[in-house]
């Protein structure tokens, strides 16, 4: 902890020590006659701006003087905050004037970081938005320029090389005289290319006078059960056989890899718990007929049919559903014993005999 504490102060009085060193060049340059360069040009500047009459303010000029800004404002804190350091080290008996350089310098400070924060908001909040707005713009005028840099180098290329063409055009052609008397004999018409066109017209007309007078023989197609959908299901009664639990749905949620989309705590119990709890394929129908209506602008009635059987439906579930839990698993109706098995015998399928021996 002891050699951390010394790299630290080792570290603070080399950074004192540097700011010391530039407030004095600062303070020995306001007190020359010489003004820098940099200042000279930058008030050229903007003495041609004052004559030039712009109407309002650029972004990029207000970014790039708000950002000066800021950061001469933060070398003013970090410079205040050395100079109250100073303060309070050389300071030995308290005296007047020590007390006014430090309400001096506190006051220094706390303008400068007004100054900072107003700067930061106006980059924050005003340059930042512009920016964002106005990107395309800027993103266009960029392209645009570059594209029009492109083609005038383009253009610039293109005389050098349609000259060295004619050159070679020029010279190809002395050349090429030469050889076309020795290759006239060479450039003469194929005859058979042309018969081979002719029988290959003919055979398309005979194909489609032939086609025109046939009967039209409808495509065989295989015969196909029609793809079976979760309607079918959902408007089976709940009493079937294939009828998924609701403990079975909570089981796959609970094992399954693939990503769920849950519905908000409470919204699934109807009727405050008596009327069940609405499962997955009850929210996709609801939100099938909620987007139909919406997008048709149609109220659909409900048949008697979809009365009943939301009626057995509740009734079902109350049995089934207590305290918003499903317990049709431990109410199986089904029974695996030997006599459910066997072929129950009807009151018409009975004999006469029999029937003779009840009257008696």
């Amino acid at each position: 902890m002891a050699l951390d504490l010394d790299q630290l102060l080792v570290k603070m009085t080399a950074s004192v020590e540097k700011a010391c060193a530039s407030q004095k060049n600062a303070s020995g340059l306001l007190q020359k006659d010489k003004i820098p360069k940099l200042v000279e040009d930058l008030l050229l500047e903007s003495e041609k701006n004052k004559n030039n009459k712009l109407k309002g303010m650029s972004l990029l000029a207000l970014k790039n003087s708000s950002l000066l800004s800021y950061i001469n404002n933060l070398a003013l804190i970090i410079l205040s905050k050395v100079e109250l350091l100073d303060h309070h080290l050389e300071k030995s008996d308290e005296n007047t004037k020590d007390g006014e350089k430090g309400v001096e310098i506190e006051k220094i400070l706390n303008k400068s970081i007004e100054n900072t924060v107003t700067q930061r908001v106006i980059l924050e909040r005003g340059v930042k938005s512009l920016e964002k707005k106005l990107n395309y713009q800027f993103d266009k005028i960029v392209n645009t320029y570059k594209r029009m840099e492109k083609d005038s180098q383009e253009l610039d290329k293109k005389p050098k090389s349609i000259a060295s063409q004619s050159i070679n055009e020029n010279d190809s052609s002395d050349n090429d005289g030469d050889s076309d008397s020795d290759d006239e004999l060479n450039f003469k018409p194929d005859t058979q290319s042309l018969i081979k066109t002719i029988k290959s017209t003919s055979e398309k007309e005979n194909v489609s006078t032939s086609n025109l007078n046939e009967k039209y023989k409808p495509p065989r197609i295989s015969a196909v059960a029609p793809p079976t959908s979760n309607k079918d299901s959902l408007d089976k009664p709940m009493k079937s056989k294939n009828k998924r639990i609701q403990s079975m749905d909570e089981y796959l949620k609970e094992y399954g890899n693939a990503p769920l989309l849950e519905a908000s705590i409470g919204s699934t119990i109807v009727n405050h718990g008596r009327g069940g709890v609405k499962t997955n394929r009850d929210r996709e129908k609801e939100r099938e007929i909620q987007d139909y209506e919406e997008n048709n602008f149609v109220r659909l009635p409900s048949s008697k049919s979809q009365r009943k059987k939301s009626g057995r439906e509740s009734r079902q579930k109350q049995l089934n559903v207590f305290g918003g839990e499903d317990f049709s698993i431990f109410n199986n109706s089904k029974s695996f014993k030997s006599s459910d098995f066997k072929r129950k015998r009807s009151d018409n399928s009975s004999s006469a005999w029999s029937k003779a021996k009840r009257r008696r």
